[in-house]
């Protein structure tokens, strides 16, 4: 993901001393799947902010040097650091370029960001704890446990979708035609890969079946299938890099099935090797 940070969250990473906060930042900033975005304008700002301005120039050269910062030139006359953000957040085109803030005490407003997050928000399953641990850590793993009923279930799978600035392709890799956890995706352009067995046999039924998924997510879903149950066992959701795993049937996601786990993480590793399995697929035409 792209971090756009406002300035406390580089103040607490480079101070003198250590405590809880200063690990989580620099954990998120020291995380190779995370990039920063900055300009000259933003790091000068920071390095007449911060305490430990060394190790801060340190790490700027290294995240440059392994292409770690989306850096862009926006309007010379902005004078704040919190308006050179706003207008870096405006005008880069990416999923998931996350606005972030330490604390609600922040020039970062709500008003000015569809997604900014808060860091010591810490409401287990909100948008802000999500996005922490995606963040500092590789992946988020629970199961039914982790949940009291489907409400929270469902919440939990929308707060993930609002992690993204805005939403571009889905890619759907499923064993069953459903639209289960994908009305928020109604409209948006979806891959749909699907097992289908007995094609032959069974196509005019699973050509109702997809007439059935267009009605309710829109005509914008292609529909690929494959009949080889090996390539497709696991149900994944992507949104750009960012993954979603099921280990069981979308509709049997529910605290009644207590036989499931949810992975959520953010890795173009992942999504690049399961796109590659796309080529298996043949397109439905219905």
């Amino acid at each position: 993901m792209i971090i756009l940070a406002d300035l406390k969250f580089y103040s607490a990473g480079f101070k003198f001393g250590n405590n809880k906060e200063k690990t989580l930042v620099l954990s998120i900033i020291y995380n190779d799947r995370n990039n920063l975005c900055l300009n000259k304008k933003l790091i000068n700002f920071i390095e007449s902010e911060i305490e430990e301005t060394e190790s801060f120039q340190a790490m700027i050269k290294e995240k440059f040097d392994n292409g770690k910062i989306i850096s862009k030139n926006v309007n010379p006359k902005i004078e704040t650091y919190s308006g050179e953000c706003l207008e870096l957040y405006n005008c880069i085109n990416k999923e998931f370029l996350i606005p972030l803030r330490l604390d609600s005490n922040s020039h970062f407003e709500n008003a000015n960001f569809s997604n900014l997050v808060t860091l010591n928000e810490n409401e287990k399953l909100s948008v802000s704890w999500i996005v922490k641990n995606l963040l500092s850590k590789d992946s988020i793993v629970l199961s039914f446990k982790d949940f009291e009923n489907d409400l929270e279930i469902k919440n939990f799978i929308n707060n993930v979708y609002s992690i993204s600035k805005f939403n571009n392709y889905i890619e759907v890799f499923n064993r069953d035609l459903e639209r289960v956890f994908l009305d928020k995706f109604k409209g948006n352009k979806i891959n749909y890969y699907v097992y289908f067995k007995n094609f032959s046999k069974n196509r005019p039924y699973l050509i109702d079946e997809a007439k059935e998924l267009k009605k309710n997510l829109g005509s914008n879903i292609k529909i690929h299938f494959t009949q080889n149950p090996r390539i497709i066992h696991e149900r994944k959701i992507f949104i750009e890099n960012l993954c979603i795993t099921f280990d069981n049937s979308f509709q049997n996601i529910t605290t009644t099935e207590p036989t499931w786990t949810i992975i959520v993480e953010y890795s173009e590793e992942t999504k690049n090797d399961w796109l590659k399995k796309a080529s298996s697929f043949k397109y439905f035409y219905h």
